[in-house]
């Protein structure tokens, strides 16, 4: 009885703050990707031009930026969403509670698993993008 109702509430408390951390993650990555992308390739074209792959570069590059910026969201959606006890209550508790007893560097642990993670995808996107093209072109 007692473990079923810890579940109950960190779900009914905690899991509207993770929703929000995860589309606040979603964002931050997605749209410094598209900016760094957008701005590679339209500031780059005489790159592009000579090169055709030039553009899955930028690709590669944006995946790097945006893994780094939107890591630490990542990190404190995880810890929020995964406990177990109700030991974090909302996105601000976890980023206080992860600044104050891990530190910092806590907030980077484990980039270069997403890294690889978003470079694979980045590697499949980049190719399906490529044979959608010889398809519908």
């Amino acid at each position: 009885m007692g473990n079923t109702h810890i579940k109950s509430e960190v779900i009914r408390k905690v899991y509207p703050s993770a929703v929000v951390l995860a589309f606040i993650r979603d964002l931050a990555y997605r749209s410094s990707y598209q900016w760094i992308v957008g701005t590679l390739i339209q500031k780059n074209q005489t790159y592009i031009n000579k090169d055709a792959s030039g553009k899955y570069h930028f690709f590669y590059i944006g995946a790097l930026i945006s893994t780094i910026v939107s890591h630490p969201f990542d990190l404190l959606f995880t810890k929020l969403s995964s406990q177990r006890s109700l030991r974090y209550s909302n996105l601000f508790n976890v980023f206080t509670t992860v600044l104050k007893e891990e530190g910092p560097n806590k907030l980077l642990s484990g980039l270069s698993f997403r890294m690889i993670y978003n470079i694979v995808g980045t590697t499949i996107m980049s190719n399906g993008y490529e044979e959608l093209l010889k398809y519908t072109v």
